[in-house]
């Protein structure tokens, strides 16, 4: 089995940076080829998630990437679930809860009419570690906000508006968690032990979320539960039909 460990790195593109920070999981290559990836993605962007409005569309990203990371390693794969964040919940200079608040985010056009752009402290998508015609690419799926396979990089870079001096913070997980693990100021902690205090151990968060409820508070709530459990027949019954299990 080949093993990889992110290091620490900068990629520049257009003068705004991405910078891969260390996790506390050592990440696997998958051993598939863009053929591969391509059914994978194909049966991912294709699943029952609808997102028609701003607030579907701006939420539960964590709960999308969950179901894609669930699906990548029932056909397979070695999924990494990559979480990017905004300056202020990495920078040491934001120490405080307020200059962490009000730090820039990150931005995404949602293409709606009116006001179109959502402003994010962080976001989350599954994807994977391949060798490619001998190299080793970085793929991200994430069609909801891409609408295509892409690399790492172009993925992560594309949630500015600015043209340069921004930093956008990866850091890649593998378990299936609803939220990321946080610090007393609200920046992003990298001590597993706080990650793991936001495990979704039973998958109800993650099909709470596929049925565009937010926040995630509300999932618990009984008078949720019918429409959650149809969600959930309805995923597992468009994968089984692609021959993927899951439960």
């Amino acid at each position: 089995m080949l093993v990889l460990c992110l290091a620490c790195c900068f990629a520049s593109d257009a003068q705004n940076n991405l910078k891969t920070l260390d996790g506390f999981d050592s990440l696997n290559v998958s051993l598939k080829t863009m053929d591969d990836v391509k059914a994978a993605f194909d049966i991912i962007q294709k699943a029952p998630i609808y997102l028609l409005s701003k607030k579907e569309i701006s939420n539960n990203c964590e709960n999308r990437a969950e179901f894609a990371f669930y699906v990548l390693e029932k056909l397979g794969f070695h999924p990494i679930n990559f979480w990017i964040f905004k300056e202020g919940l990495v920078e040491k200079e934001y120490n405080t809860p307020e200059l962490v608040n009000n730090s820039k985010g990150l931005a995404f056009n949602t293409s709606l009419t009116g006001r179109s752009m959502v402003y994010w402290r962080y976001h989350v998508a599954a994807g994977a570690i391949i060798e490619n015609n001998g190299k080793r690419d970085t793929i991200v799926m994430d069609p909801w906000t891409q609408g295509k396979i892409t690399t790492l990089k172009d993925w992560a870079l594309s949630f500015f508006v600015e043209p340069r001096g921004r930093t956008v913070y990866v850091f890649p997980v593998l378990g299936l968690y609803s939220f990321y693990g946080t610090t007393d100021i609200g920046q992003l902690s990298m001590v597993k032990v706080e990650w793991d205090k936001n495990l979704d151990a039973d998958f109800n968060q993650m099909y709470c979320g596929l049925c565009g409820i937010t926040p995630n508070g509300k999932c618990d709530r009984p008078r949720f539960r019918k429409v959650i459990l149809a969600k959930k027949e309805e995923i597992q019954n468009y994968l089984r039909a692609k021959n993927v299990e899951i439960q």
